[in-house]
């Protein structure tokens, strides 16, 4: 992520390369690795990425608003609250992926 932030495109491929061999689900590995092949102007493996990504995230989506519901049934106010800020940040870097997705 500091090479990202740095603008070290093709040292922040590597490692979330690297990182997306450990965890093949991780969704800001996808989504930043496609921002980053963008940036790389490879815009097949950005594509992919992004994708898979947007996917990741309509999924972690559907599971946040599950267990929103589960906490309010029990009521457990605050850890729903929480949970909402969380799929909130997921639908905003799902709808950017969907912005990048469409410019292809």
């Amino acid at each position: 992520m500091i090479n990202f932030r740095r603008e070290e495109w093709k040292k922040a491929s590597e490692n979330f390369q690297q990182s997306l061999k450990i965890d093949r689900t991780f969704d800001d590995g996808h989504y930043f690795l496609g921002q980053t092949y963008l940036k790389l102007k490879d815009s097949r493996k950005a594509k992919q990425e992004l994708t898979l990504a947007a996917n990741l995230l309509e999924q972690e989506i559907k599971q946040a608003e599950q267990l929103i519901s589960q906490a309010r049934l029990r009521g457990w106010k605050r850890k729903a609250e929480r949970l909402e800020s969380q799929k909130k940040e997921l639908e905003v870097k799902a709808r950017y992926c969907r912005q990048l997705l469409s410019s292809f």
